[in-house]
């Protein structure tokens, strides 16, 4: 049951509800205004009552799982300090919590379709912090691109090529300049609010986010694959072939989680386009395998993360003793 609204040229449920509907014939509907006034139907029959909800329960429980683990691998990746300082564990953690902040402003707001101004502002930060994950998987790609054909030396302001501000600009500026453009480029009619909080597939401004998505996962598989080919020819010692035995654990993590996050928001952008109830359920699941793909990846099969949680929570455990002892005295 909506109305007409004349502001915003868009079909409104504010004030209206169903009272009473008929699968077969009618359906009545009640308002506290008067205007023009319609009942918009779902010709496509995807999503009835009874299939909605497992969407739901499979989308509250997955995407709790995906927090969870993003939570915990961003508090193993700042509280371990030799990963707080390595720069590879740096994008590690700029990526999860992009992700973790995107991945709850979905659970929470996308569809908060009742207040437009607040779907907006979700729409918008959907937007930005999803292309803030791409970006730096982006990063991730480039860093290790740099790692195994060795373009330069590490330094503190110049990390394998690219000084670390350098880094920090691709990772939030691209996401900032596309969003800024969007957004000055359509008066904000880029975003929709109905049936999600997020970019209109009617005027084309879904690309602001298919496009730099597509671009980045291409670029960062050319980065990759580089990478892979040239580590593969070169000739080295001992000590840098168990170097090279990690970063290939570490560039085919990368891939891996560039096609699952890409793979992700190919059913999303078939989801939300076209509302169907099969590729509702796919992104639902993909989406909430991200978070425990990136923990196990990064943390759980990492033996550098196992090691140095494992140091340092016995450092942590000697250091709460001696502490005790000296209390006692």
């Amino acid at each position: 049951c909506v109305f007409w609204d004349t502001w915003t040229q868009e079909w409104s449920s504010d004030g209206c509800e169903v009272v009473e509907t008929n699968d077969k014939s009618s359906t009545r509907c009640r308002c506290n205004h008067l205007t023009n006034f319609a009942v918009l139907m779902d010709i496509n029959g995807v999503f009835k009552e009874k299939t909605t909800s497992p969407l739901d329960y499979i989308t509250a429980i997955g995407e709790s799982i995906s927090i969870a683990c993003l939570t915990l691998a961003i508090i193993i990746f700042y509280w371990v300090r030799t990963l707080r300082r390595d720069f590879r564990f740096v994008i590690h953690r700029n990526l999860c919590a992009n992700l973790l902040i995107a991945e709850i402003l979905l659970l929470v707001g996308m569809d908060a379709t009742t207040n437009s101004d607040l779907c907006l502002s979700i729409a918008v930060f959907i937007h930005f912090f999803f292309l803030c994950a791409f970006s730096w998987m982006l990063v991730e790609g480039l860093y290790l691109y740099f790692l195994i054909t060795k373009v330069s030396t590490i330094d503190v302001r110049n990390i394998l090529g690219l000084k670390q501000w350098q880094y920090y600009a691709i990772g939030y500026g691209l996401p900032t300049l596309v969003v800024a453009i969007t957004l000055g480029a359509t008066n904000t009619n880029a975003y929709s609010t109905s049936p999600y909080c997020w970019l209109s597939y009617e005027n084309g401004a879904i690309w602001a986010f298919a496009g730099p998505v597509a671009a980045i996962i291409f670029i960062n598989l050319v980065f990759l694959t580089v990478a892979i080919s040239v580590s593969f020819k070169s000739r080295r010692n001992a000590a840098e072939k168990k170097e090279k035995k990690h970063n290939f654990r570490w560039i085919y993590g990368t891939i891996s989680l560039t096609f699952i996050l890409g793979i992700t928001w190919v059913f999303g952008f078939l989801f939300f386009g076209q509302g169907s109830l099969i590729f509702a359920y796919i992104f639902t699941i993909l989406n909430s395998l991200q978070g425990l793909f990136i923990f196990i990846t990064f943390c759980v099969i990492n033996k550098k993360v196992r090691k140095d949680l494992r140091r340092q929570f016995i450092t942590s455990q000697v250091c709460q003793y001696f502490n005790f002892r000296y209390l006692l005295r």
